[in-house]
């Protein structure tokens, strides 16, 4: 044994136990990964971790934006049925007491693309849509609906060349008793 070998024990580290001979690296009765790394398995671990890591932090950051966009969509709609109901039905003389929608509910349209206007969720006409309940019947004591239908591109959705979701939302507001 010559000054400056290192040896090393398989159950204490440096160190001999009684009856037990300290073994060299290197030496056979070691198995060839006992006590060694190398640079390249780190770097495979290390390619290996890294993608998954990164697909995790992606699908995370992806939620947060389906959920921002989700909560845009809904206040659009809810913006879109309160105005309905304040300004964008009006009484109509034929046949008396019925209410019809402004201008074919553009102001109410306008009003979610207003809302919506400055998140970074463009809304458009054709992804609005205003009706009264029951079936059409614009009276006072009556639901209005607005529904409000996106469609969301996610970036996992554009790597892996998938159609975005629809993310729809509605609101129903009653229209109030008015006098004629």
């Amino acid at each position: 044994m010559k000054s400056g070998d290192l040896y090393i024990n398989s159950k204490t580290n440096l160190s001999s136990v009684k009856g037990e001979r300290p073994r060299r690296l290197g030496s056979p009765g070691r198995l060839p990964w006992q006590g060694v790394v190398t640079l390249g398995q780190e770097l495979l671990e290390f390619a290996i971790i890294v993608p998954l890591l990164l697909i995790f932090v992606i699908a995370a950051i992806d939620l947060g934006r389906v959920f921002y966009a989700s909560v845009v969509v809904a206040n659009a709609a809810r913006e879109g049925a309160r105005y309905a109901i304040s300004y964008g039905i009006r009484w109509d003389s034929t046949p008396p007491g019925q209410l019809v929608i402004v201008n074919g509910g553009q102001p109410i349209r306008d009003a979610v693309i207003q809302e919506a206007q400055g998140s970074g969720i463009a809304i458009t006409n054709a992804e609005i849509q205003i009706t009264c309940l029951p079936a059409g019947t614009c009276v006072g004591g009556n639901p209005v609906r607005v529904t409000v239908t996106h469609a969301f591109d996610t970036i996992v959705s554009s790597f892996a060349g998938w159609n975005g979701m629809n993310i729809t939302r509605d609101a129903e507001m009653m229209i109030p008793f008015r006098g004629t």
